[in-house]
Order: C-alpha cells, then sequence, then structure tokens
C-alpha cells in the first residue's frame, strides 16, 4: 500500500475480486479521488479487525451518490456506533469528491494550508456571481477570487471547518 497508494491498491482488490467472482468490470461513471489532506482514518477502537476496516474503506471509496453515502453513514452508527471525528472526516471527505464531480466543479486543489476551486467554464450558466461572492464571503475568510478566461478561481485558507464549509459552499450552489 505504502507503493501503489490506497486508493490504487483498493482499486487493484477489487479487480481481483471481480476476477475471482467472476464479475463484469462496472461500466458506471467513477468519482474522481480528490488530492485533497484530510486527517480521517477508521480508529483501532471503533473498528479493531483490519479486514473490516479494509471493507468499511472500500464500501466508503464505493459510495457514488450523496444518498450511497448517507446510507453508509447511517448504518456505520447503528452497527459500530456514533462516529468518531475521523470518521467523520473520512465521509466529509467522499462527499466533497462526490460533490466535485458537479457541473460547476472543475477541479479543487491542496496547496497546504490554502485550498483552490476552479469552476468549470459553464458553471455560470447554473449559478449567479453574486450569488457565489455573497456565500464565499459568508462561509470562509478571506477568499480569494481570480478570473482568467471564462474561468473563476476562488482561494480559501483550510480553517476550522473548512470542509465542512467547503462541502456546504458547493451543494448550496448547485442548487437551482
Amino acid at each position: 500500500i505504502d507503493d501503489i497508494g490506497f486508493e490504487m491498491y483498493m482499486k487493484i482488490l477489487q479487480d481481483a475480486i471481480n476476477i475471482r467472482m467472476h464479475k463484469e468490470e462496472k461500466t458506471e461513471e467513477n468519482i474522481k479521488n480528490l488530492n485533497v489532506n484530510v486527517d480521517g482514518y477508521i480508529p483501532d477502537d471503533y473498528v479493531e479487525s483490519d479486514y473490516e476496516k479494509l471493507e468499511l474503506y472500500q464500501r466508503l471509496d464505493e459510495a457514488k451518490t450523496m444518498s450511497e453515502l448517507n446510507s453508509l453513514k447511517a448504518e456505520f452508527d447503528d452497527y459500530y456506533g456514533n462516529l468518531p471525528e475521523a470518521i467523520q472526516a473520512l465521509i466529509e471527505k467522499r462527499k466533497l469528491e462526490i460533490l466535485s464531480h458537479y457541473s460547476i466543479i472543475e477541479d479543487i486543489k491542496d496547496h497546504g494550508k490554502k485550498l483552490e476551486i476552479i469552476f468549470s467554464s459553464n458553471a455560470f450558466e447554473i449559478i449567479s456571481g453574486d450569488k457565489l461572492f455573497l456565500l464565499a464571503n459568508q462561509l470562509f475568510t478571506k477568499p480569494a477570487f481570480k478570473s482568467l478566461d471564462n474561468q473563476v478561481t476562488i482561494t480559501i485558507q483550510k480553517n476550522n471547518q473548512w470542509l465542512n464549509h467547503l462541502n456546504e459552499f458547493i451543494e448550496t450552489l448547485s442548487k437551482k
């Protein structure tokens, strides 16, 4: 896992399971994993078995919709008990990956203490600039706006609750 990364390991493992079980590879659209640093993991005092942890990581990675993610979150809570902050962070990161797949987002880049949100060129067919500006200033401390070649980028500080605020930001903007 250290050599190839967790995501690649999970893909290789899933491919091997599919071959072993004679399953065809799914043709559904994949949600890309963002390279955003989040301190999320499954603690030993929540789930002791490494096999169960691996299965939970895999199931979390397979969630493709908000509905699937919410069902999984409820299942974790029901089966294992209250979700520790570390698992909530994992779930919020997956939520961000699902939300970033929406048409208004081109990419999200992590720059250490700052995060860059790059909007797609057609984002402003869906959202108004006023709404974007007001919501960004409401949720983030001193967001920096940049517009170049019909593409808007917002840079935010990764302060307390940045992940929750970013999810709320994208979710709110995506609603018509």
